[in-house]
C-alpha cells in the first residue's frame, strides 16, 4: 500500500505538535515547582505541606520526562561528577539495613526524589532558560515579601528588642510552628538554611540571569537586602560568614584583589562597630559546637570502615546540657557515623570530579564558586540533613548539587584561572 508524501508530511508535523505540546507542558509544571521549589517553605504552614508540593511538581514531572527519553537520559549518567554522588546515596541507602533505623524502602524514595528533582531542574534550565530565570525571580520576590512581613510582625507588632533573636522572644520555637506562626519553620538555625540558599540566589541572579531593565534589577537588589536582613536578625553566625563569602566572591569577579582589600576593610569595621553595640551574639560562645563533634567522633569509633548505617541513633550527652543531642551539627561527622570511610571517600571523589577537576581544567567561575562553597559548607554547623525528605535541609545539600550542574553556567568565563591567561568579566550586573 503507496503512502502519499502528504500523509508522510501530515504525521511528522502532527509528531512535531505532539512533541512540542509536550514540552510545552513539562515547561509549565516545571516553572510552577521551581517557584514552589524555592518559595513553598514560605508559603505553607507545615513541613509536610512543603514535601508534598516537591513531589507534586518536581518528582513527578522528572519522573515524566525521564520515562519520556530513557535512551537519552542515561546516556549523560555515564559520566563520574553524575555517577558518583548517585553512588554516595545508593551506598547510605545500603548502609541502612545495618543501621536498623527506619524502613529502607523509605530511605529508597527519598534518594529517588533527591535524584529526580536534580535531574528535573537540569532538564528545565537546559529546555528553557527564561522561563527558569522567571520561575527563579519571582520566588526570590516571594521571599523577599515574607521576610519583610516577618521582622514587622515580630519587632514592630510583637515588640521584641531588636537585640532579640528572630524567633526566640515572646513564644518558643516550637509553639511558633504548632500555630503556623512563620510558615514551615521551626528554629532559627534551619530558617537560616533556607536564607542563606535564596541569599546566594540573589547573587547569581545579578550576575548571570537576563534581567531586563531596572525595576528588575532593582527588585533583585531589594530582596537580597530583605533576605539579608532576616539572616542578620536569625543571628545564626554560620549563615553570616556565608553570605559575606558570598558577597566576597561577586566583589572578586567584579572588581579582583582590590576590590576584596576594600570590602574586608568595610567588613572588618562593621565587625568592630556591631561588637561594641552588641554582644548577646558573642556570648552565645561556639554554641557547644566542638563539644558536639568531639562527642559525636567518639560514637564513631568502631565503626570507621562502613559506619553505623543510615537511621543508627545517635544521642550525644554534653555536660552542662540537660538534654541530649540527636546528631552531631556537623554533616561530615554524620556521614561518617552512618557511612563510615566508604561514604567519606566517595563523597570526596564527588567533590574532586564535581569541583576540584573542573577548576583545575578551566578555572573557577562565579556560578560554581557560589553554589560549590554552599554545598561543601552549608552542613558545618548541622548535620540533620543526609538523605532527607524535601526539606530545609535540602537547600544546603540537593539544591545546590542540581545548581551545579547547569552547563551554561559552569562553562563561563573564569573568575580565577590557574593556567595563565587573563581573567574574563562575567555577564556585567
Amino acid at each position: 500500500m503507496d503512502v502519499s508524501a502528504d500523509t508522510l508530511k501530515g504525521n511528522v508535523e502532527a509528531i512535531k505538535k505532539s512533541d512540542t505540546l509536550f514540552d510545552r507542558v513539562m515547561v509549565g509544571w516545571f516553572t510552577v515547582g521551581v517557584f514552589l521549589l524555592l518559595a513553598g517553605m514560605f508559603l505553607v504552614t507545615k513541613r509536610t505541606g512543603f514535601t508534598t508540593i516537591v513531589y507534586a511538581f518536581l518528582v513527578l514531572p522528572a519522573l515524566i520526562v525521564l520515562v519520556s527519553d530513557l535512551r537519552n537520559a542515561f546516556s549523560k549518567i555515564y559520566r563520574l561528577d553524575v555517577l558518583l554522588p548517585i553512588s554516595l546515596v545508593c551506598y547510605l541507602i545500603l548502609s541502612s539495613v545495618w543501621g536498623g533505623g527506619g524502613s529502607t524502602g523509605d530511605y529508597i524514595k527519598r534518594g529517588l526524589c533527591a535524584i529526580l528533582t536534580c535531574y528535573g531542574l537540569c532538564y528545565f534550565s537546559k529546555k528553557d532558560a527564561p522561563k527558569m530565570e522567571l520561575a527563579v525571580i519571582s520566588a526570590i520576590v516571594c521571599v523577599a515579601c515574607a521576610c519583610i512581613f516577618w521582622i514587622v510582625d515580630f519587632y514592630v507588632l510583637m515588640g521584641n528588642p531588636l537585640s532579640e533573636r528572630f524567633m526566640a522572644g515572646q513564644s518558643d520555637y516550637f509553639s511558633l510552628y504548632k500555630d503556623g506562626y512563620y510558615a514551615a519553620f521551626f528554629n532559627p538555625l534551619r530558617l537560616s538554611h533556607v536564607l542563606t540558599f535564596m541569599f546566594f540566589m540573589t547573587i547569581a541572579a545579578f550576575c548571570y540571569f537576563s534581567l531586563r531593565g531596572l525595576v528588575v534589577k532593582g527588585l533583585v537588589v531589594l530582596s537580597a537586602v530583605s533576605i539579608g536582613l532576616l539572616i542578620f536578625f536569625a543571628q545564626t553566625r554560620t549563615a553570616w560568614l556565608l553570605c559575606g563569602g558570598a558577597i566576597g566572591l561577586a566583589v572578586f569577579n567584579r572588581w579582583g584583589w582590590k576590590g576584596i582589600a576594600g570590602y574586608m576593610a568595610i567588613a572588618v569595621a562593621a565587625a568592630f562597630f556591631f561588637m561594641q553595640i552588641d554582644h548577646s551574639v558573642v556570648n552565645r560562645g561556639l554554641s557547644y559546637r566542638p563539644e558536639i563533634w568531639a562527642a559525636g567522633i567518639e560514637k564513631i569509633e568502631g565503626a570507621w570502615w562502613i559506619g553505623r548505617g543510615l537511621g543508627a541513633e545517635m544521642l550525644l550527652h554534653i555536660e552542662g546540657v540537660s538534654y541530649p543531642f540527636a546528631e552531631a551539627h556537623n554533616i561530615y561527622i554524620m556521614m561518617a557515623y552512618y557511612g563510615g570511610g566508604v561514604a567519606l571517600a566517595i563523597w570526596f571523589l564527588s567533590v574532586f570530579f564535581v569541583l576540584i577537576k573542573p577548576f583545575l581544567k578551566d578555572g573557577l567561575n562565579l556560578w560554581v564558586a557560589l553554589w560549590g562553597s554552599l554545598f561543601l559548607l552549608g552542613g558545618m554547623t548541622d548535620g540533620a540533613g543526609l538523605l532527607s525528605r524535601p526539606n530545609e535541609h535540602w537547600f544546603t545539600l540537593v539544591i545546590p548539587l542540581a545548581f551545579l550542574y547547569f552547563s551554561a553556567a559552569r562553562n563561563s568565563s573564569p573568575m580565577i584561572k590557574l593556567w595563565g591567561g587573563k581573567k574574563e568579566a562575567l555577564v556585567d550586573g
